[in-house]
């Protein structure tokens, strides 16, 4: 197989993926979780009225509404996003990761996959199994870049530490 033929089968693997992501998590609302710039203030030790500033400006309802230039600019989020809001945001930051990994120099894309890195078992316990198998496609998907455009030695740490 060369190049071109490899390049268009991974991006309709990709596509396939997100689609995958979109029916698994297609129900998830963000309840009273973090939200992206919410997290944002978390992380700037914001006070209790800048949270909620922050948070009025958020989507809550639908993870697909998240703008994909909130997502590229917001890399940092995922580190101060609690269960609930990282299970919210979590499928945009993948979907973006699957549609941008090949021309996009955002921090988001490695940041989601760093995220994913370290066991965190209140987010599986809120996870179907469902969501829990498509967050591994997602890190397996990742794990086979060959080219260096992804961190693809954390995606495949990822998967051994939590994610098989």
């Amino acid at each position: 197989m060369n190049a071109p033929d490899e390049a268009l089968n991974m991006g309709d693997k990709a596509q396939a993926l997100i689609e995958s992501i979109e029916r698994a998590f297609a129900d998830v609302t963000l309840e009273d979780g973090v939200s992206l710039r919410e997290a944002d203030v978390i992380d700037d030790y914001g006070t209790r009225e800048q949270r909620q500033a922050a948070r009025a400006q958020d989507e809550h309802r639908d993870w697909r509404n998240i703008p994909e230039a909130a997502i590229a600019r917001y890399y940092w989020c995922l580190s101060f996003f609690d269960a609930k809001g990282m299970r919210f945001h979590l499928p945009a930051y993948m979907c973006f990761a699957l549609r941008r990994y090949s021309d996009s120099a955002s921090a988001s894309i490695d940041s989601t996959i760093y995220a994913l890195g370290t066991r965190d078992d209140d987010l599986n316990r809120l996870l179907t199994t469902e969501q829990r198998s498509v967050v591994r496609q997602f890190l397996e998907f990742m794990a086979s870049d060959t080219d260096g455009r992804v961190d693809g030695v954390q995606a495949r740490h990822a998967l051994e530490n939590g994610w098989k």
